[in-house]
């Protein structure tokens, strides 16, 4: 339909808005595809890529966010401690798609010009990763099922409601904990968190 609008538009601001609207829809398709795929792979499990430095997935994560970042206008920070230089965490290909659906909420929930920050981070017991932004964080009322999947809390807006139940899934994998919390004043704050412990394979 709109790409009928734009072919038939009678100025180039009707042609235009049609045109925006196009992109914006190839963009929601895009990325319900990948979660698509995403979801496939975590609750399948296996995860046959070779191992690599955590500063290295952390880098990789945000190569694959920077498209929608910049269409955004939403700033990327990674921040990574210097005792992680040598892990190489299991199972990172599923640790890529927890880490990259994270930082994509993060940015979709961002305002324009606004930042969003990945930190890995060694703790007493193992490690943690950790993002941030700086949206309006998410209602206490819908809290408990933002992880259910296809659950979104609004009408408003182009989720898909699979990020977060994508994270969830794969933290199970990964052997990891998975929890949100509000930041003040605004924002929210996603974690994973991972013991010294090897990760389970389910």
């Amino acid at each position: 339909m709109q790409a009928e609008v734009a072919r038939l538009a009678p100025d180039a601001a009707t042609r235009d808005h049609a045109l925006a609207q196009i992109r914006r829809a190839v963009d929601r398709s895009d990325r319900l595809v990948h979660q698509l795929l995403d979801m496939a792979a975590v609750d399948q499990g296996s995860d046959g890529s070779a191992p690599r430095p955590l500063p290295r997935i952390g880098a990789e994560v945000l190569e694959l966010t920077a498209a929608a970042a910049r269409a955004r206008r939403v700033n990327l920070h990674l921040h990574c401690d210097d005792a992680l230089a040598g892990l190489h965490p299991a199972l990172p290909d599923l640790l890529v798609v927890a880490l990259r659906n994270l930082v994509e909420n993060a940015v979709h929930a961002s305002p324009e010009g606004g930042r969003v920050d990945l930190y890995l981070t060694a703790t007493p017991r193992g490690w943690q990763a950790e993002v941030l932004d700086e949206g309006p964080g998410i209602p206490e009322a819908v809290r408990p099922r933002v992880t259910e999947r296809f659950y979104r809390g609004s009408s408003e807006g182009s989720g898909s409601g699979l990020g977060l139940a994508i994270v969830e899934t794969a933290a199970l994998r990964l052997g990891a904990s998975f929890t949100l919390s509000p930041r003040i004043p605004k924002g929210e704050a996603a974690r994973l968190s991972f013991d010294v412990r090897e990760p389970s394979r389910p």
